[in-house]
C-alpha cells in the first residue's frame, strides 16, 4: 500500500481504517511511506520484497498527480493496483472505488453559496460522500492473468474493456 504521511492529507487516518478494514478479512497490510516522487520506485520494489499482491493507493494528491508513472512502475513487476479515483482504473489500474468526484464538486459549489449567501460555516452539518463508482479494466485484469468474478463486474458502476 502506498502511503503519504504528509501534513496536508489523511494518509495516516486512512491507513488506519484499511488496516481496521483488513484485519476484519485476515488480510496483512504492508505499508510504503513515499514523502516524493523520487522514491516510488523504492517503494515499489519494497513492496515487492515483502511479497505484497496488490498495491492499494491512498488518496494522496501526490499520487493522483502522478499515477501513470506509479501505474508503469507497478506494471513493470506485474502487480495489481487498485486506486482512488476513476482515473487510476482508466490509465491502467485494475480497478478503482471511490466517490464520485462530480457530486463531490457540486455539493462544494452549493456549500460555498450558503455561506456566500451568510450561513456560518460552523453551522453547516458535514456530509458524507453517498454515491460511488466502482471501476474495473479487464483489460488490466486480462494482461495480469487475473479473473475478475463475476459479481464484481456485475457490481462494477463501468468495465473498461
Amino acid at each position: 500500500m502506498l502511503v503519504y504521511p504528509g501534513p496536508d492529507t489523511s494518509g495516516p487516518r486512512e491507513f488506519k481504517v484499511i488496516e481496521k478494514a483488513a484485519a476484519t478479512l485476515s488480510v496483512s497490510v504492508i505499508p510504503a511511506i513515499t514523502k516524493e516522487v523520487g522514491e516510488f520506485d523504492a517503494a515499489i520494489a519494497s513492496l515487492v520484497k515483502d511479497r505484497v499482491e496488490a498495491i492499494l493507493i491512498t488518496s494522496a494528491f501526490l499520487f493522483q498527480g502522478q499515477r501513470k508513472q506509479i501505474l508503469r512502475l507497478a506494471a513493470g513487476r506485474r502487480l495489481p493496483v487498485v486506486g482512488f479515483r476513476s482515473e487510476f482504473a482508466e490509465d491502467g489500474a485494475l480497478m478503482s472505488y471511490s466517490a464520485l468526484l462530480g457530486d463531490q464538486v457540486r455539493r462544494s459549489a452549493q456549500l460555498a453559496d450558503k455561506i456566500l449567501k451568510g450561513a456560518k460555516p460552523a453551522d453547516i452539518a458535514i456530509e458524507q460522500p453517498t454515491k460511488f463508482e466502482l471501476v474495473v479494466n479487464a483489460k488490466t485484469a486480462k494482461t495480469l492473468g487475473i479473473t475478475i468474478p463475476g459479481e464484481i463486474l456485475l457490481q462494477a458502476n463501468r468495465v473498461i474493456e
